[in-house]
């Protein structure tokens, strides 16, 4: 049914503006995914040698050659929402792989976080990699951290142990060190710091070859 003449009148601004709107957003997407201009923003960022994957958790496809590189903390809330992307994107890209490494110091003892890094850097040595990515996932989506449920539910054979790996956890704080990355989450693309005030890792969909 036609809109009376009074409402049209008084409509017809807002809908004007709502095109007009509706054609900027159509312009900017335009603009942002341009994969010329996301080259040049993310190669204008700092470049870190990509971790080697013998001492990284690796997830996606281990052949392609496009490689994320995450930098991540166990009881970091950030890093949870960036894990649900990092699942979002190996479940929908075939071009990616992913290279998770832990900030911390990792053989301490006494820091909460070597206890998870280690299980973590244990499960990764199983032959069924869908084993460590859902221990990744299941991790991080508990509102609050319980490692003894979590542990149960992820057990580590004895043949492999949990402490058998300190030497990779060594290898990545000696590269995060030398990276001198201290935030968490941080993510970089093919070795390049993802400007993420520009651009979030549901979007290199969009820009990755």
């Amino acid at each position: 049914m036609a809109l009376p003449v009074f409402l049209w009148i008084i409509s017809k601004p807002y809908f004007l503006q709502l095109a007009k709107i509706t054609q900027l957003n159509h312009n900017l997407r335009h603009f942002k995914y341009n994969k010329d201009l996301f080259d040049t923003a993310v190669m204008g960022q700092p470049k870190f040698a990509v971790p080697a994957a013998e001492w990284s958790i690796v997830l996606g496809n281990a052949e392609a050659n496009n490689i994320i590189t995450m930098v991540s903390s166990p009881y970091c809330q950030p890093c949870a929402k960036a894990h649900a992307q990092i699942d979002e994107a190996i479940n929908n890209l075939d071009n990616i792989q992913v290279r998770i490494v832990f900030v911390g110091k990792n053989n301490d003892e006494k820091d909460t976080k070597t206890q998870v890094h280690r299980h973590l850097m244990a499960l990764n040595e199983l032959p069924d990699k869908t084993i460590i990515k859902r221990a990744l996932h299941d991790w991080y989506i508990q509102k609050q951290k319980n490692y003894d449920v979590w542990a149960k539910a992820y057990p580590v054979p004895i043949a492999i142990g949990i402490n058998n790996n300190r030497h990779k956890l060594e290898e990545q704080k000696a590269w995060v060190d030398l990276a001198g990355i201290k935030a968490t989450p941080t993510l970089l693309v093919n070795g390049y710091k993802l400007p993420r005030q520009i651009y979030q890792l549901n979007e290199l969909k969009y820009m990755l070859d």
